[in-house]
């Protein structure tokens, strides 16, 4: 049974990393950025129970290297400055000590008339590829790297394979 996260799909940001991963109000990329919730220990929505540590047969994921540890998350924030995109309705069919793989859909704000006042969602199919297992001190065995394909209609401005980094961020 998956985690429920009562708070709305923005998630407030802090403190952000990097480039700022946004849709502008014309609908450009911007890329991945790493950011940190500005409700620490908040899960991702929709993810699996949390697990203490990753094992070299399961390693765990830290999605944008913040949330708690979890294996076969059903929600993936990619987004990670300000959620403004996500993967959702996640199925995996392969959780190995090397790789994992799921299918599911793609969403983006589509930011009309900007991006923090547009409640218009875009969707898309999409596979999901975990890679670059990694031993940490604090979490075990843990997927650092993140890779979606966009596999349905073409999104406003996404290219069709993004990679996110996933390493945990302390």
């Amino acid at each position: 049974m998956g985690v429920k996260n009562p708070r709305p799909h923005r998630l407030p940001v802090t403190l952000a990393l990097g480039a700022a991963t946004t849709l502008a109000a014309a609908g450009a990329w911007a890329g991945p950025a790493l950011a940190a919730p500005a409700h620490p220990g908040t899960s991702s929505p929709g993810a699996s129970p949390a697990v203490l540590m990753g094992t070299k047969a399961r390693p765990g994921l830290k999605n944008c290297g913040l949330y708690p540890v979890t294996v076969k998350p059903r929600t993936l924030v990619l987004s990670c400055a300000d959620a403004n995109s996500q993967g959702k309705d996640l199925v995996w069919s392969q959780w190995g000590p090397t790789k994992a793989a799921a299918t599911g859909v793609f969403t983006w704000n589509v930011c009309k008339p900007n991006c923090a006042a547009s409640k218009t969602w875009g969707t898309s199919r999409a596979t999901y590829t975990l890679s670059h297992v990694a031993r940490t001190a604090k979490y075990g065995w843990l997927y650092e790297e993140l890779t979606v394909h966009i596999t349905g209609k073409q999104t406003g401005g996404f290219p069709r394979t993004i990679t996110y980094p996933q390493k945990p961020m302390g």
